[in-house]
C-alpha cells in the first residue's frame, strides 16, 4: 500500500524559481520520502510565472535531491488550494486506487487546517494525515482565515482546475 505525499503550491519568484515557502514545503516532502513516510510525491499546483511551471519546478527539486521519476506524480491542474486537491484526487484514481493507503498533505502550517477541511467535505475515501512545514509570512496569517472562511462557505465553487 502506498502512501502519497502531496505536496501543495504557494508562489514563485519573478524569474519562475520556486519562492522559499514553496521549497520549505518541498523539502519536508523530501524529508518524510527520505524516512519512507511516504512513497509517492505529488504535485498539482498549475500555475506558473514567466512561463515556468511551478509544478516541473518543484519535480526538478525533487529529481535533483533523488526522488525516481517514476515516484513523482506531476500535473500543472490545481490553480489554487481545492484545485490541487481535486487534481491530486483524480491522479489517485488514475493510477491504481487499491494501491493507495493515505495522502499526507504537505504544506505551510497555518495552511493545513484549511487542506483538511477540503478534504473532509469532499468525502473523497482517503486517510489524510497532515505535515507542517515551518515556513510562513506575515501576509499569509492575515489572509489565511479568509481563505478558510471562503472554503467553508463555498467548498465548491471554489474549485480552481484546468485538466489539459
Amino acid at each position: 500500500m502506498l502512501q502519497v505525499g502531496l505536496v501543495y503550491g504557494h508562489g514563485q519568484q519573478a524569474d519562475g524559481e520556486i519562492n522559499a515557502q514553496t521549497k520549505a514545503r518541498c523539502t519536508t516532502a523530501l524529508k518524510l520520502y527520505k524516512h519512507c513516510k511516504i512513497d509517492r510525491i505529488c504535485v498539482t499546483a498549475g500555475v506558473e510565472k514567466n512561463g515556468v511551471s511551478m509544478a516541473k519546478k518543484m519535480a526538478a527539486y525533487f529529481l535533483k535531491n533523488g526522488v525516481p521519476v517514476k515516484h513523482l506524480w506531476v500535473r500543472c491542474w490545481g490553480y489554487n488550494t481545492a484545485g490541487e486537491t481535486d487534481a491530486c484526487y483524480i491522479i489517485l484514481n488514475k493510477e491504481d486506487d487499491e494501491r493507495i493507503a493515505g495522502i499526507t498533505a504537505i504544506s505551510s502550517w497555518y495552511h493545513l487546517p484549511r487542506i483538511w477541511f477540503l478534504w473532509k467535505v469532499r468525502n473523497y475515501g482517503y486517510r489524510v494525515s497532515l505535515a507542517p512545514s515551518r515556513s510562513s509570512s506575515i501576509k499569509d496569517l492575515f489572509i489565511e482565515p479568509l481563505k478558510i472562511v471562503n472554503s467553508i462557505l463555498r467548498p465548491f465553487r471554489s474549485t480552481k482546475l484546468r485538466i489539459s
